[in-house]
């Protein structure tokens, strides 16, 4: 009996890094186009449609990725977006996760599943117990 993150091969930093910077499927596809071509500034709308997905999904993952320090806004305005980590530690801990990645696919999407289920699970027990002491002391 195997768990997920075995199956990944991915070392605890890296592991940090997906945990930290990639919160979302639509995160890592986002990288994969933009990753894909370095060199090339994007748009939200040719990212979307590389994507095949809503402009307004992939324009808040990219602000998103901006915020993580793994995409640089580019061009003369704000509207243009290129991959590029902030610094040289980060850039290699990307490399080794897409590494990672590519040798193992599945292994990194049932990860970020898992990581995503408990994300659910803790914001459902947040609400919960929000609930439960909030009822009770309206109660009083």
């Amino acid at each position: 009996m195997s768990d997920a993150r075995d199956s990944t091969e991915m070392t605890a930093d890296v592991q940090i890094f997906l945990r930290d910077k990639i919160k979302s499927h639509e995160h890592l596809d986002v990288l994969l186009v933009l990753r894909s071509q370095r060199s090339r500034t994007w748009s939200a709308k040719t990212v979307a449609q590389a994507m095949q997905v809503r402009v307004a999904v992939v324009a808040e993952v990219l602000d998103q990725l901006c915020d993580a320090r793994l995409v640089v806004r580019s061009g003369d305005t704000d509207h243009r977006f290129q991959y590029g980590p902030a610094d040289q530690a980060l850039s290699e801990l990307a490399d080794q996760f897409f590494r990672a990645y590519e040798h193992n696919p599945a292994g990194v999407m049932s990860l970020m599943n898992a990581r995503a289920l408990d994300r659910v699970r803790g914001e459902a027990i947040h609400r919960l117990a929000n609930a439960l002491v909030f009822g009770h002391s309206e109660k009083k």
